[in-house]
């Protein structure tokens, strides 16, 4: 039997991957690739336009960027919502029908919450690495 814990950490990874597949397959991850190597190179070419002294310049490049993150957002919104949905659920009925109220007592020390913690806090320090690692392995931008 898992200590609760380890329940909510095996939660939140699965929620996480659950998370990245949704970004992985809904979101079209070519595009938004190539949105961020563009943007990367506008940025560049703004900064040199800034050290050069050409603000106007470097003011075109930076509108160019925003039109760019602009459209890389609308490509993550169905994801996203995806996502707040399938979170929203997972913590309403499953996570918070285990542990209403109860503090999780932690086998080590993490500064700011020492020895316990919320559960919510704990899947919330679980799923961000759990996360980011899926999205490093699957190649999700």
């Amino acid at each position: 039997m898992l200590l609760p814990y380890q329940q909510v950490f095996w939660i939140s990874v699965g929620v996480s991957f659950v998370m990245v597949l949704f970004y992985k397959f809904l979101a079209d991850q070519d595009k938004i690739g190539n949105l961020k190597k563009d943007m990367d190179f506008l940025k560049q070419k703004a900064n040199k336009a800034q050290k050069d002294g050409d603000l106007k310049k470097s003011q075109e490049y930076m509108n160019e960027m925003m039109k760019m993150s602009s459209k890389q957002m609308t490509l993550n919104m169905r994801p996203m919502m995806a996502s707040l949905i399938f979170v929203a659920i997972m913590l309403y009925l499953v996570l918070y029908p285990l542990y209403p109220g109860v503090k999780l007592d932690l086998p080590f020390y993490l500064p700011l919450f020492e020895m316990d913690m919320s559960w919510f806090w704990w899947y919330v320090v679980a799923s961000v690495p759990t996360n980011l690692m899926f999205r490093k392995l699957m190649g999700v931008h």
